[in-house]
């Protein structure tokens, strides 16, 4: 059999086996007369076949690509259902193979083949079959026509683009999408401070910026509008999102600026990130209630101290910090820190003692304690000398031939003790000592040698004489 008379859910019919399988009926779906399988009952006949749903994208009115053994399949999906072939030009498989006449293929080429005729055209920025490569790459309507009028403002735009230059086409797309998000708001009093928003986006961004990032600032005023149905105050702004949630919409902020509905105000600003700073470590401690309780009782204290204006919110933060982490070091029997906490936290950050110091003054004025913030001088040196080395190991493996000022900074610390800051007033100069690449540091009149990167992992590699040699 060549050709099938009748293809039903995968079976093939010649004429004579379809006119004895299929006997004339009425549809059980329609009522209509039709052929339907004699020995199947719940058959539908071909056109209500075709009316049911997509099988694989459930969408309805589509034009019907295939019948497959799972129902009807619409022309969009029926490539999924197709089994996969090579590529008669490339040789790659696929479900998408075609015939291209204007190429004078009469093989079967995947899409990739098939469009190896396509480019950007540089005038339109299009992606169609191009007519000329060189010297630009254009599309058959551009290399024709060149430039026409804009329909919409007279000025020149490439023929490609048919009847409005792009900046048009992109001012007519923003209108539209201001349009369809002022539908979302209940009233028109912030729904006309959202077109005026996006006007101004407009003249701030471009068109097209504008366009594509107009939908994304919907949200915020729709939320201003549920909580205020108006523009409120910057400290009222402040309290409901948050300053970082104030920084992911910097735009709208600065309209509101520019329009003067609110004014900024940065110590206020300031603030509220170091209150939202301070709850996210006091509540680092909810696992643990006691000591969520001491650390809750220590920052009411410096709170305190922050009313009558004997501190800042930034202090009261740097003073928590410290505080908290003994707290969160300590074991899950410990209901108080003892010395031996203290000194264990300290040998790791020995730069915590003066903040620390209020807290342990603080427990002992609460608890009767005798705790003292004590720090071993060699064993602090001990403990900064490890780290920078840690610190500059894992820099060695990262940095490039061209040592960086972060570089250069851990360098001077580890190998001659300077402050980090010594490197914004040094001259360097490239030097190499006993053929270990480095750089010479002029600084006040001194001069000081480090490694570059290279040249410190070729002192790791080699023996502790040679390393002795060269820092002696």
């Amino acid at each position: 059999m060549a050709t099938a008379h009748r293809v039903h859910r995968g079976t093939r019919f010649c004429a004579t086996c379809y006119a004895r399988e299929f006997k004339r009926r009425p549809c059980p779906g329609c009522g209509k007369l039709a052929r339907l399988p004699a020995k199947e009952d719940g058959s539908l006949c071909s056109t209500c076949v075709r009316a049911d749903p997509c099988v694989r994208c459930g969408r309805t009115g589509r034009k019907i690509g295939k019948i497959s053994a799972y129902g009807p399949v619409c022309n969009s999906c029926s490539v999924h259902f197709r089994p996969e072939r090579t590529c008669a030009r490339c040789g790659a498989p696929s479900k998408r193979l075609s015939r291209v006449k204007r190429l004078g293929i009469e093989v079967q080429i995947c899409p990739k083949c098939s469009r190896r005729d396509f480019g950007t055209c540089s005038a339109c920025r299009r992606h169609r079959p191009l007519a000329v490569d060189q010297p630009r790459k254009l599309c058959k309507t551009c290399a024709d026509h060149g430039d026409i009028s804009c329909a919409q403002c007279g000025g020149p735009t490439p023929a490609g683009r048919r009847k409005i230059c792009e900046p048009c086409y992109w001012t007519n797309t923003l209108h539209k999408r201001i349009a369809i998000d002022q539908a979302n708001f209940r009233g028109p009093g912030i729904a006309s401070i959202f077109g005026a928003f996006g006007k101004w986006l407009q003249e701030t961004a471009g068109p097209k910026k504008a366009a594509i990032t107009i939908h994304r600032y919907l949200p915020f005023y729709l939320e201003i509008e549920r909580a205020w149905e108006g523009i409120p105050s910057y400290p009222a702004l402040l309290e409901h999102f948050g300053a970082e949630g104030l920084r992911r919409v910097r735009l709208p902020m600065r309209w509101l600026v520019h329009a003067k509905h609110i004014a900024i105000d940065a110590t206020v600003r300031e603030a509220d990130s170091e209150r939202r700073r301070i709850e996210a470590m006091l509540n680092s401690l909810n696992h643990r209630p006691h000591l969520a309780s001491i650390a809750k009782a220590y920052a009411n204290m410096l709170t305190e101290r922050f009313k009558r204006g004997k501190t800042t919110s930034r202090s009261i933060r740097l003073a928590l910090r410290p505080a908290i982490a003994l707290l969160d070091s300590l074991d899950t029997n410990s209901d108080l820190p003892k010395q031996a906490d203290i000194d264990q936290y300290l040998s790791g950050a020995p730069g915590q003692r003066a903040a620390l110091s209020g807290f342990v003054k603080f427990l002992n004025a609460q608890f009767g304690l005798s705790l003292v913030a004590r720090t071993d001088p060699s064993k602090a040196r001990q403990a900064r000398m490890k780290l920078l080395e840690r610190s500059l190991h894992a820099l060695a493996h990262v940095s490039s031939d061209a040592p960086n000022n972060t570089w250069l900074a851990q360098a001077l610390a580890l190998f001659h003790g300077l402050p980090r800051n010594a490197v914004k007033n040094a001259t360097l100069k490239h030097a190499d000592y006993r053929s270990v690449p480095g750089i010479r540091v002029m600084l006040n009149s001194k001069s000081y040698w480090v490694p570059k990167p290279e040249g410190y992992l070729k002192l790791l590699n080699a023996d502790d004489q040679t390393t002795a040699l060269v820092f002696t």
